[in-house]
C-alpha cells in the first residue's frame, strides 16, 4: 500500500482503530482466520523478522503477540517502507502482514508500480477522479476496484485475470466461456480446384511472376 509521506500517521492511527474495533483480540478469535499450517507461518514469521532486521518499522495490530504452535492466529503486521531487497518486497505474502510505502510525489507510486511485473489487482483509495484518472492510466494491471478491494473480482460477469506475470487470459462472463473454449478451424475444399485456373499451381506459366511481385512490393 502506497501512503503520502505527510498522512503516514494519522493512516496507521485510523488502521489501528479500524482493525482494533473488529478485532479487538488474535488469540483464541474465531473471526481471525489462523495460518494454514506451521511452515506457512514460518516464511510470512521470516518475511516479517527479516525486514525489521533491515530497519523497517513494524506495528502490530491490535497488538503483539507471542508466536504459538497451537494457535496459529498472528497480529497483522504493517511493515513501514521496507528495503528494497527485503524478501517481503520480492514474495507475495498470503499471510497476516502488509506492506506500506510512503511517498512524497505520485509520479513515484507511478514509477514504482511500472518498475515491478504487472499486479494482478490494483486498488486506488481516494475521492480525486482526476488523480484517479492519471493513476489508471499510467499502470497495467490485471483489474482494478476504486475505494474497496477485491470487487472486481468478484463480478461473475465482468472478465477477471491478469496481465504478463500476474497471468494471462480472463474468466467469468462471456470472456470466461472463450476463454475456456477452443475454436476450432475447419476447412473442406471443394470438389473444383480453380487454383490451375489461376495460375497458382505448376507449371507455372510467365504470369506468375509478375502477378507475385505486384502482391509483395509496393510499386
Amino acid at each position: 500500500m502506497y501512503v503520502p509521506k505527510a498522512l503516514l500517521e494519522p493512516f496507521l492511527e485510523a488502521l489501528r482503530a479500524t482493525y482494533s474495533e473488529l478485532n479487538p483480540s488474535v488469540a483464541g478469535n474465531p473471526d481471525v482466520v489462523a495460518v494454514v499450517n506451521q511452515r506457512h507461518l514460518d516464511r510470512v514469521e521470516g518475511y516479517v523478522l527479516d525486514a525489521q532486521a533491515r530497519g523497517a518499522r513494524v506495528e502490530c495490530l491490535p497488538e503483539p503477540l507471542a508466536p504459538n504452535a497451537e494457535d496459529r492466529r498472528r497480529p497483522l503486521r504493517v511493515v513501514v517502507d521496507p528495503a528494497p531487497d527485503s524478501v517481503i518486497m520480492r514474495e507475495e505474502i498470503f499471510g497476516p502482514a502488509m506492506v506500506v510505502l510512503t511517498y512524497e510525489h505520485l509520479d513515484q507510486v507511478i514509477d514504482d508500480i511500472n518498475g515491478r511485473p504487472r499486479p494482478l489487482a490494483l486498488y486506488y483509495f481516494g475521492k480525486d477522479p482526476e488523480q484517479q484518472r492519471y493513476v489508471l492510466e499510467r499502470t497495467v494491471s490485471g483489474g482494478v476496484t476504486v475505494n474497496d478491494v477485491m470487487m472486481h473480482a468478484a463480478m461473475h460477469d465482468a472478465p477477471f485475470g491478469g496481465v504478463g506475470a500476474s497471468g494471462m487470459g480472463h474468466y467469468h462472463g462471456r470472456e470466461g466461456f472463450l476463454e475456456f473454449s477452443h475454436m476450432r478451424t475447419v476447412y473442406k475444399a471443394a470438389a473444383h480446384d480453380p487454383r490451375r485456373e489461376w495460375g497458382l499451381l505448376p507449371p507455372y506459366g510467365e504470369h506468375f511472376l509478375p502477378a507475385m511481385q505486384a502482391m509483395v512490393t509496393a510499386d
